[in-house]
């Protein structure tokens, strides 16, 4: 299994689902991995990929598929899309990896 932490503090979850990214500008994409701080997503099209407005410490809203939004800011711009830290903490914070982890158990269980 591959290591996904890299040393980070908390827990990388590998993560497939469908997203709509909202700043100035909406935008389809999917994650990539998810933590309790942090989100990688990636773009739909190409298109938005190359021509997107985000910029870093953007404010942006990640509206996850069957889960909810939340809202951080964009920490790196990636080839292929954006790396986000999350503006969660304490029990929000656990409330938000156990929904994650719970969708990725009912994913796997029905595959």
């Amino acid at each position: 299994m591959q290591d996904l932490n890299h040393g980070r503090e908390h827990e990388r979850i590998d993560f497939n689902r469908m997203v709509l990214l909202t700043g100035e500008q909406e935008y389809g994409g999917y994650i990539h991995d998810v933590s309790a701080n942090g989100i990688s997503v990636g773009f739909v099209s190409p298109e938005d990929q190359n021509n997107h407005t985000f910029k870093m410490g953007d404010s942006i809203t990640v509206a996850i598929e069957n889960i909810g939004a939340v809202t951080g800011n964009v920490k790196r711009i990636l080839g292929n899309g954006l790396a986000v830290a999350l503006d969660v903490s304490g029990e929000d914070e656990e409330k938000f990896i156990a929904q994650i982890k719970d969708a990725k158990n009912r994913s796997a269980a029905n595959a």
